[in-house]
């Protein structure tokens, strides 16, 4: 088995955990205790995550219910070489309107030592439905009918047919004439098919901390079909000390504790 197919069952089966509300058993079972952490709300380690989300329930009980009563919908799986993807729409109680995720990780061994993502909230007003995970489960209740979306990604599996490495360089190319890689730092580029999601972080100097940002595409036949993008602006907090994309911590930057334990 290639490492890209090693991964791919690794990530298959985080989304499986993930979505039957077993996430912190997902992280004993793939964490390397020393995993190194990008959130900037969670610690490096393996109860990182565990500890922050059960602080945010506590102190939020009418905003977060526990995390193994979130509703996942998964969009799109992707594997290449050690890195590993799930785009995501994940509802936290009945009136949340969700938020999408892109969680990217780095495997050592087919465990987890490194992981990053990407959160944006979803306005209850004006979202594209298409957009938001091809238009299936987009609120909480059709979300929960649409069963077991890490069987079926509701954006499709990748084409193992399709060159990934054609497709990775139309990608950036394309991404170059259109000015969309200046005042940009790419981090990863993860191919799989005809799939391309490109993780980088954007500033200027009116934001010099800048946003964390994934675009994904689709490449059909040599042409760009379908982008997707999910963008979060970058606190000046993290508790890791580590940069949200790529370096170290980013200028303007501080290592430390949250404002508050709410996110977006």
């Amino acid at each position: 088995m290639s490492l890209t197919e090693s991964s791919r069952e690794v990530v298959k089966d985080l989304a499986r955990l993930r979505m039957e509300g077993e996430a912190y058993e997902a992280h004993e079972l793939y964490d390397l205790p020393s995993r190194m952490e990008h959130n900037p709300w969670i610690a490096d380690g393996r109860d990182g995550d565990k500890d922050y989300i059960e602080a945010r329930q506590e102190s939020a009980p009418e905003r977060y219910d526990s995390v193994d009563r979130y509703v996942n919908v998964t969009h799109n799986i992707l594997a290449d070489g050690d890195l590993v993807a799930i785009k995501s729409h994940v509802f936290t109680n009945a009136e949340d309107a969700g938020r999408l995720f892109v969680d990217i990780w780095r495997l050592e061994g087919g465990k987890i030592a490194e992981h990053w993502d990407v959160i944006q909230p979803i306005e209850k007003e004006g979202a594209n439905p298409r957009s938001v995970g091809c238009g299936v489960g987009t609120t909480y209740e059709s979300a929960k009918a649409a069963g077991k979306t890490y069987l079926n990604p509701t954006c499709g599996d990748p084409d193992q047919s399709a060159d990934s490495e054609a497709n990775r360089k139309l990608v950036l190319e394309s991404m170059e004439a259109h000015g969309a890689l200046e005042n940009s730092e790419i981090g990863r580029v993860i191919a799989d098919g005809n799939f391309v999601l490109v993780h980088r972080r954007v500033s200027n100097e009116a934001d010099p901390i800048g946003v964390a940002r994934v675009d994904l595409f689709k490449v059909t036949d040599g042409q760009i079909t379908d982008q997707w993008d999910v963008v979060q602006k970058i606190p000046e907090f993290s508790v890791s000390g580590r940069s949200m994309v790529v370096g170290p911590l980013e200028e303007g930057r501080h290592q430390g504790e949250p404002y508050s334990l709410i996110d977006n």
